[in-house]
């Protein structure tokens, strides 16, 4: 054992060091205080244009631009809170804690970079006076010359009532090669993940035919229009001949991609189509010929706004990411693969405008006075439009890192638990102008005179 002296020798610079690091705290200078302001509330549900109609009941990302005076730089450490009204009272779930944050606000925001904003994920309800009131910093964590202009608004946006369409989905056996397509990569959750992400409905029911697969034992190529006449005959006679509702539209899946054209619809508008399960091109392609049956031809202009895949759908299986650039190219120019793809003002609003979509009286949402969110969080909202709590909630287990964005296990149809959504009821009326539908019998449909696309 060493000496008390020799002790004291060894022990003097950690002595030495303590004090020089309390002196050091004691003088080192605190962070210059800046000023927090709340510049911009986008809302959007794929696009945003500013008057972009929105739906109910769909997840909704919000996301909030930071103002910073008095930097020069990046401000570290900066958080908000998200309250949502419903004809100024609080909805359940409300306050709202971000997805990303705390983020480093820069000086110029750009909605083209995930974390530039403070995102938050909300279900808002059917309603014309839906107000999201921010709070930028509610903990003061960072310290500002002002917090009495914390608090930014974004008022009376109108969230529309949707109702849910039917969607078969048929698997083809290709007996000319291929067999049967994979049913994980068509299933609910993977096969319409674009679809679901780009076409705002009240919510999708994609579903597989209760009568089972097709075997088609011809050269698709040159039996194409007697595979869409199959297919259009499936939704309009032999699944209600079982007792099931008739669907809106009806899509075989076919394994590979053995059709020289990606994937064709019966018209446009239109009830029926197939496409491929290629895996670069599979769900734009479902997305593609689903936006025929709405009533659109192919286009050639990109989105020209940013986008955004509010639930992260495209994660599986090609790993994209959440922010579509302005310069991606609209989901109905023709052959794209997924990733060269999102969706434009045009067919955004062509599914809302739909007859096909539209509520009747049985779809309005009963529970619009008592919305749900997407992922509770926080207190059950009180009934005035209260400041927020500068107190955060302990338990914030569903916050996520910076870097990335959630996404829907591939099993589940979607982020809204079932209980929330509209019965499925009888197929609406056809597009105004549009030829009517023929009568349900067991005879097969009608030939459809199809125009042949060399590339969908």
């Amino acid at each position: 054992m060493p000496s008390r002296a020799a002790r004291a020798v060894v022990d003097q610079p950690r002595v030495r060091s303590g004090l020089s690091l309390a002196a050091f705290l004691l003088v080192a200078p605190t962070a210059a205080a800046v000023d927090l302001t709340v510049s911009a509330i986008e809302v959007n549900q794929a696009i945003n244009l500013g008057t972009t109609t929105l739906v109910a009941r769909n997840a909704t990302v919000v996301r909030v631009k930071i103002g910073i005076a008095d930097s020069t730089v990046a401000v570290p450490g900066v958080d908000a809170e998200l309250r949502v009204y419903s004809g100024g009272v609080e909805i359940p779930g409300s306050p709202f804690f971000s997805t990303n944050g705390p983020i480093a606000a820069p000086l110029v925001p750009q909605s083209s970079t995930l974390n530039h904003t403070v995102n938050f994920l909300v279900v808002p309800p059917q309603g014309a006076d839906i107000d999201f009131s921010v709070t930028v910093n509610p903990t003061r964590r960072v310290v500002e010359t002002n917090y009495d202009n914390n608090v930014g608004t974004l008022l009376n946006k109108a969230f529309v009532c949707r109702k849910m369409v039917e969607l078969v989905y048929v698997p083809v056996n290709y007996t000319p090669g291929g067999g049967l397509p994979s049913l994980t990569t068509i299933a609910p959750g993977v096969g319409d993940a674009f679809l679901r992400g780009i076409y705002k409905t009240g919510d999708w029911n994609y579903h597989r035919s209760p009568i089972g697969n097709l075997t088609w034992t011809q050269d698709v190529n040159s039996s194409n229009t007697a595979l869409l006449n199959t297919l259009n005959d499936i939704r309009l006679t032999q699944i209600p001949a079982q007792g099931y509702p008739q669907a809106t539209f009806i899509y075989g899946w076919l394994p590979g991609n053995p059709f020289s054209g990606n994937g064709q619809a019966n018209g446009v508008p239109g009830q029926a189509a197939f496409g491929n399960t290629e895996n670069s091109r599979f769900q734009r392609t479902f997305a593609h010929e689903i936006g025929h049956c709405w009533g659109q031809q192919h286009s050639n202009s990109t989105i020209g706004t940013v986008g955004f895949d509010v639930e992260g759908q495209l994660i599986e299986p090609l790993g994209l990411g959440p922010v579509m650039p302005t310069t991606r190219n609209d989901v109905m120019v023709a052959g794209l693969t997924t990733a060269q793809a999102w969706v434009n003002s045009t067919t955004f609003n062509d599914c809302i405008s739909d007859t096909r979509s539209q509520c009747t009286g049985g779809d309005q949402d009963p529970r619009a006075a008592v919305p749900r969110p997407i992922s509770p969080a926080g207190s059950v909202a009180s009934a005035s439009r209260a400041s927020i709590s500068t107190s955060r909630t302990a338990s914030n287990s569903h916050r996520r890192s910076a870097s990335t964005w959630p996404s829907r296990p591939a099993t589940t149809r979607a982020a809204i638990p079932r209980s929330w959504r509209p019965t499925p009821g009888a197929t609406c009326c056809t597009r105004s102008g549009s030829a009517p539908e023929p009568p349900a019998s067991r005879a097969a449909a009608p030939a459809i005179s199809i125009a042949r696309r060399s590339t969908s």
